[in-house]
């Protein structure tokens, strides 16, 4: 394969607006989508050389070493710098975290290399999750919080090994795609028990902490990789208290409801709880001849839900 040089920009800009209306107002929700971001992120990748093969739109990437090495190239299109927490995610775990602040009318350049060790196909996920430290509890920005949940994801393949099947082992209560619920949400109990949407929690200092990660799936049938933070930070809910993520297919314009809780209680303070949802995990994005395959691309994030322990 020729390889040339390049420069790729991935812009991810989501969008948010403040909701004044009560809890069980919906249109809260569907009013998240008319006010910008104030971050957009752009994403340069190169080897050692800085080479790398392309493919269009570039949702993948094919490596015959055992990196990936780029930049990542942050922009804040307001007037004030902006706190924002890194997460790096290879194949849905942990692979780095690092708190960041965004300068506005300049490029923030953050250095990256992923290491890829096995063949086959690879997913690599970053999320910027902006005001990390924000805990709080007006009713507003709990409604704009899913917005500041910005997510980007690609494929790697790595010598075109094959890659090992995904065991979609999670299980929940399955009702139809409710309307008024977003992709994805958190709720202190069943939907179908509570229509509020849960985006605060006082519990105590004793309490190990049980929810439901409701997976609203009013598109095509699909499958998914599930993940919750804490704190941004992944926390192994799945399996009993043994996974950082959980796998599940779910049915067109059906809703999954998945129970969990904590693996642990929380320290006294306020915390920030949210999920992500990925579809298609580890599927390619491209077919054999570099063509994008019209797939299901975009990753939910819920609302963060502020949890005060007393």
């Amino acid at each position: 394969m020729c390889r040339k040089r390049f420069m790729i920009l991935i812009s991810i800009i989501f969008i948010f607006n403040a909701a004044c209306s009560p809890l069980s107002n919906q249109n809260n929700l569907r009013k998240t989508s008319q006010v910008k971001s104030p971050v957009s992120i752009f994403i340069k990748l190169a080897d050692e050389q800085g080479f790398v093969e392309k493919t269009q739109k570039n949702l993948c990437y094919f490596l015959e070493k055992n990196f990936l090495k780029g930049n990542l190239e942050i922009k804040a299109t307001n007037e004030k710098p902006i706190k924002i927490q890194l997460i790096t995610l290879l194949d849905y775990k942990p692979f780095k975290t690092m708190p960041l602040i965004v300068f506005p009318n300049k490029t923030n350049v953050v250095p990256f290399e992923i290491t890829v060790k096995e063949d086959g196909i690879h997913d690599l996920v970053f999320l910027a999750i902006i005001a990390p430290q924000q805990h709080s509890y007006n009713t507003d920005f709990r409604y704009s919080s899913s917005s500041l949940v910005m997510a980007l994801r690609t494929n790697i393949v790595k010598n075109a090994g094959e890659t090992s099947q995904t065991p979609y082992s999670l299980r929940g209560d399955v009702t139809i795609a409710n309307s008024d619920l977003p992709p994805l949400s958190l709720s202190k109990s069943k939907p179908s028990e509570n229509k509020k949407i849960w985006i605060k929690e006082e519990v105590n200092d004793n309490e190990q902490l049980a929810f439901w990660i409701n997976l609203n799936n009013k598109s095509i049938e699909n499958s998914y990789a599930v993940l919750v933070f804490l704190d941004n930070e992944q926390v192994p809910v799945f399996n009993k208290h043994k996974d950082v993520v959980g796998y599940i297919s779910a049915e067109k314009n059906t809703m999954i409801s998945i129970p969990v809780n904590l693996p642990e209680p929380m320290k006294k303070g306020v915390h920030e709880l949210f999920s992500i949802a990925v579809p298609n995990p580890f599927i390619p994005l491209i077919d054999n001849q570099g063509k994008t395959i019209q797939r299901d691309i975009f990753i939910r994030p819920s609302l963060r839900v502020g949890i005060n322990v007393l």
